[in-house]
């Protein structure tokens, strides 16, 4: 933590590149979803657990890994993850057949499951006072290296295939090598809380912190919001080809749709801190299940882009409220363990639910499939405000003047 509020800019905003590159191969994996269908005649339910796969190793990850972030492993676990995010990429990049496609998103899934948990405790430890913008950037910069994905399978693919695209999404976190390794990770405090786990007896696994109502509340937000992403992720490419869009419509409509989230990110981290990330988490989640039932009654590309717009900015003001949320109930010696379990929750239903939508797209039509995730995604909402309880109305503002 540093006493100088430029280095500490710097270094939030070397953690944040870092997100950027981490997501910018599963954005390629997101663009070229229906290329993979076409070229190497892989189903849409093997589609579906391609991409899923990648959530239950990010699962393990997050469960296993996690809490070592918080007792002074960050760095190491981040670096880790880079490089295991490489070699998952460099695997997918050879791939021609569903066995190597499912290897390689492991590993990827393995990277970045490693990673996120000791980048978010990271963000909190070094600048607590601006948690909630700085993890709104957070997502912001996720978006982007999630948009570079497209642009990158856009430019190449038509001219030199599917594979080089993953070669170069690969390179880009072999890039952030360096700049990782030299920004702080808190590790003074990591020493303290470490130390202040053995004093205290702190579990070395997070799963404890499930007894408190407030952490199920996260728990059943985040899985809410990771059922319309996995949705959403593997059906997109897919519903846009079968409703007639061309190939290009896919890649230009997922850079205009996730642009109000990198433009809003911040912002919105910011908004969830003043509002309170519990009742903005619960509008803002209720608003995206509604609009994830469009995607399956609506038959027009151009039209379902601008639900996709829409939809986008409601995300990108209120995304923040879990990791947030986490970050203001959670104790200081359990922040990564407590944003690794609810990632891992995330990861985890988000990998069912992509495998789901696929099943389901495929057998019994687009309607009921995305019809069916938003009456799941309402019932969580429900049943996580309920848990809540006296945390319903609280703010940052009202964290940090206590």
């Amino acid at each position: 933590m540093s006493n100088n509020p430029s280095a500490t800019r710097r270094s939030i905003r070397r953690l944040q590149l870092t997100a950027a590159a981490l997501s910018a191969g599963y954005g390629v994996m997101f663009a070229v979803m229906a290329k993979i269908r076409d070229t190497y005649g892989i189903s849409e339910t093997l589609l579906g657990l391609i991409v899923g796969v990648g959530f239950f190793a990010s699962f393990a990850a997050q469960i296993l890994l996690a809490p070592l972030a918080d007792r002074g492993y960050a760095r190491l676990l981040l670096l880790g993850g880079l490089l295991t995010n490489f070699f998952g990429l460099m695997l997918v990049s050879q791939a021609s057949s569903p066995a190597p496609f499912l290897i390689g998103r492991t590993v990827m899934g393995l990277g970045v499951g490693a990673a996120y948990p000791a980048l978010r405790r990271s963000i909190t430890i070094i600048d607590p006072e601006n948690v909630g913008r700085n993890l709104g950037g957070l997502n912001s910069f996720d978006v982007t290296g999630f948009l570079l994905g497209p642009a990158i399978a856009a430019l190449l693919v038509g001219s030199v295939g599917i594979r080089w695209p993953f070669a170069i999404a690969a390179a880009l976190s072999l890039v952030m090598l360096p700049l990782t390794w030299s920004a702080p990770f808190g590790e003074a405090t990591g020493e303290r809380t470490r130390l202040q786990a053995s004093q205290h007896g702190t579990p070395r696994l997070a799963i404890g912190l499930l007894r408190h109502d407030w952490m199920q509340a996260c728990v059943l937000y985040g899985v809410a919001f990771f059922t319309m992403i996995g949705i959403f992720d593997a059906l997109w490419a897919v519903r846009i080809k079968d409703i007639g869009g061309r190939d290009w419509f896919v890649t230009v409509g997922i850079i205009i749709f996730a642009s109000p989230m990198v433009i809003l990110g911040q912002k919105g981290g910011a908004f969830v801190g003043r509002t309170g990330p519990f009742k903005t988490g619960a509008l803002g989640l209720l608003a995206g299940a509604c609009l994830l039932s469009l995607y399956g009654l609506i038959p027009i590309p151009l039209l379902l882009l601008g639900v996709g717009v829409i939809h986008a900015t409601n995300d990108g003001m209120t995304a923040a409220s879990v990791p947030v949320a986490v970050s203001m109930c959670a104790p200081t010696e359990q922040q990564a363990g407590a944003q690794g379990l609810v990632g891992a929750a995330q990861t985890l239903v988000g990998g069912c639910s992509a495998f789901a939508a696929g099943w389901a797209y495929e057998h019994i039509g687009p309607v009921a499939t995305y019809v069916g995730g938003t009456i799941f995604m309402v019932t969580c909402v429900v049943f996580g405000w309920s848990l809540a309880g006296e945390h319903r109305h609280r703010t940052l503002l009202a964290t940090n003047s206590v």
